[in-house]
């Protein structure tokens, strides 16, 4: 089963946005997958364990029009055009933005309210490839170069992770033969990275369709692709799972309990709530043996 995609980037008005879906998924069953780059640098406990992320999630284009339009429904009455989850969730963001005015209760609500936009609608399934910095670094030289030549940057490892992930399922559903889109964002402070990553699978057949690609990423800024910014709501979600993970000391106030006695970090609220909805929320954190194994697998496709 080959799976459709939507052939380039323009911004829309979001009362077209769905009518240009239909017209570009005329299958409902088609998909497309849109993804965003986060890095995790908070003022938090969690700057223990800094994390890089690539994420994002995958559907329909009937689950896409109906989740942007829950969305847009949610950000509208508020005068929001394009919401950045780092700038809604963590005060230092909330500095300069809207968000710095709002008393508390409407800042939950307001959280509350994308939550359940999302689980309403949801996607098939949501995505985030994380890796942690002192993993990175341990597959590094000592003077901080690459052991790969093609490892020059962490964000072009995160990106090929996250697509693998996903082609993986894809294939695993639909056959070998399944093909997806993938929307990136431009203008971002990690674009150049997300573009090498595609030039070098687009070089290899091998390599390609290993990674299911229908034809070249798109990259838009959000508010031309606005499910980058429920991208960028998983790939904050899925940083902040992998790096809490890490923490062996939580604050009280975030402690969980384990039957053993073992203290771990609460599942973040946004977190848990979509996971109890049914979306499927597939996070993954690599190590440095875990990165081993993918210099060895680029080996071998290379050499195919």
């Amino acid at each position: 089963m080959a799976v459709s995609g939507i052939a380039g980037a323009a911004y829309v008005s979001d009362e077209d946005f769905g009518d240009l879906l239909a017209l570009l998924f005329p299958d409902p069953e088609a998909r497309c997958a849109m993804l965003t780059a986060y890095m995790d640098e908070s003022a938090t406990p969690d700057d223990e364990h800094p994390m890089i992320a690539v994420g994002g999630g995958v559907g329909t284009g009937l689950q896409w029009e109906r989740l942007l339009r829950a969305w847009r429904s949610v950000l509208d009455p508020e005068g929001i055009e394009i919401f950045h989850t780092s700038e809604y969730e963590s005060p230092g963001g909330r500095e300069g933005s809207i968000y710095k005015t709002w008393p508390d209760q409407k800042l939950r609500d307001f959280g509350n309210a994308l939550i359940r936009a999302i689980q309403d609608n949801k996607p098939e399934m949501a995505f985030v490839a994380c890796v942690p910095v002192f993993e990175f670094n341990q597959v590094r030289y000592p003077d901080g170069t690459s052991r790969h030549l093609r490892l020059d940057d962490r964000y072009f490892l995160c990106a090929y992770l996250c697509l693998e992930q996903i082609s993986l399922w894809a294939g695993n559903l639909f056959g070998p033969s399944s093909r997806i889109t993938y929307f990136f964002e431009t203008d971002g402070p990690h674009e150049r990275q997300m573009r090498d990553a595609y030039k070098v699978i687009a070089q290899s057949d091998s390599w390609s369709r290993r990674l299911k690609f229908w034809r070249e990423p798109t990259l838009s800024p959000k508010d031309g692709q606005p499910g980058l910014q429920i991208a960028d709501k998983f790939v904050y979600e899925g940083a902040k799972h992998a790096s809490h993970f890490l923490v062996g000391n939580p604050p009280p106030q975030h402690t969980l309990t384990l039957p053993d006695g073992t203290k771990v970090w609460r599942t973040r609220y946004p977190t848990e709530q979509l996971v109890l909805s049914g979306l499927d929320v597939h996070t993954r954190m690599y190590t440095a043996q875990d990165i081993e194994k993918v210099f060895a697998e680029w080996k071998q496709i290379d050499e195919t």
